[in-house]
C-alpha cells in the first residue's frame, strides 16, 4: 500500500497508523506461512483431515468477528485510500450493520460484563443464527472483499469434513457450519469439526505479542465497529444516526459449495 500522495489522490496513511499497519502486515504474512506448514503436516498424515472451506462458501461470514485495532486501521486505510466506489458501497454496508447490531444489542445485552464464557458464546450464537452477512462479504461472489487484509480471527478459522467414523448425526460442512437455532435454544453450541480449533487464538496471540514487543498500543473489539471507529476518528466518516432509517443488512441464506 503506497503512502505517497499525488495530485487528486486520497490522503496518505497518517504517520500514527503506519507502524501498526506495517507490523500487522508482517504478522499476517507469518500466519499465512504457518497455515501452509499446518496443511503440509496434515497432508502427511495417514488419514489427513479434509478442509471444507473454499472460495464461495460464506457460512462463517455471519459470525461476530473480533479484530485487533491495528488490523482495523489497516482495513480502514485500505478502504479510504482505495476505489471510491468500493468505499461508498462498503461504508453503507458498515453503517447498516452497525445500526442493526446496536438495535439487536438493546434486546440482547452482553452477558456477564463481556466475560468470555459459555454464556458469552451463546450470546454470539444468538446473533449468528440470524445469518446477517459481514459488511465485507461480496454478496455476488460470496467472497471476502478484504481477503488480503482479513484479521487473524478469519485467517485461523476453518472447517473440516467430519471423519466417517465420527460423523454420527452431525451435519457436514458447509451446512454444518451454521449455528443451529435448536442448539442455542437448548443452551448448546453447534459443533464444527476443525483441523485445529486453536489456530485463530494462536494467530491473534502472535499479532498481539508482536505489538507488545514493539511497544505498540492496541485494543480488541468487533471488526465492523472498530473499522468504523478508525474511519470516523481519522477520516471523518459519518457518525451513527439512530433516527435515520437504514437498509436491512443482507443475510446469508445458503453456504455455497465449490
Amino acid at each position: 500500500m503506497s503512502t505517497d500522495q499525488t495530485p487528486g489522490s486520497s490522503p496518505p496513511i497518517p504517520p500514527e497508523l503506519r507502524r501498526g499497519a506495517s507490523l500487522t502486515l508482517k504478522a499476517h504474512e507469518v500466519m499465512d506461512q504457518a497455515w501452509d506448514l499446518l496443511m503440509q503436516a496434515n497432508a502427511e498424515q495417514d488419514n489427513p483431515a479434509q478442509v471444507a472451506c473454499g472460495p464461495g462458501c460464506a457460512a462463517c461470514c455471519s459470525y461476530l468477528v473480533d479484530a485487533i485495532s491495528t488490523e482495523s486501521e489497516l482495513i480502514a486505510a485500505s478502504i479510504e485510500l482505495g476505489d471510491p466506489n468500493y468505499k461508498a458501497a462498503v461504508l453503507e454496508r458498515l453503517l447498516d450493520w452497525e445500526h442493526e447490531f446496536m438495535r439487536w444489542l438493546q434486546r440482547h445485552p452482553v452477558p456477564d460484563g463481556g466475560i468470555k464464557n459459555h454464556a458469552h458464546d451463546l450470546w454470539r450464537g444468538a446473533w449468528q443464527i440470524r445469518r446477517i452477512a459481514c459488511p465485507f462479504l461480496d454478496m455476488d461472489s460470496y467472497r471476502c472483499s478484504i481477503y488480503a487484509d482479513r484479521p487473524a480471527t478469519c485467517r485461523g478459522h476453518h472447517a473440516c469434513y467430519i471423519p466417517p467414523e465420527m460423523a454420527g448425526n452431525v451435519s457436514q460442512p458447509p451446512d454444518g457450519c451454521f449455528t443451529s437455532v435448536e442448539d442455542i435454544q437448548s443452551g448448546k453450541l453447534t459443533p464444527i469439526w476443525m483441523l485445529n480449533a486453536h489456530v485463530g487464538e494462536t494467530f491473534t496471540k502472535l499479532l498481539t505479542d508482536t505489538l507488545d514487543i514493539k511497544g505498540v498500543d492496541y485494543s480488541g473489539h468487533l471488526l465492523p465497529l472498530m473499522v468504523l471507529n478508525v474511519g470516523r476518528v481519522v477520516w471523518g466518516w459519518p457518525k451513527p444516526n439512530p433516527r435515520k432509517k437504514r437498509n436491512k443488512p443482507p443475510r446469508i441464506t445458503v453456504a455455497r459449495k465449490t
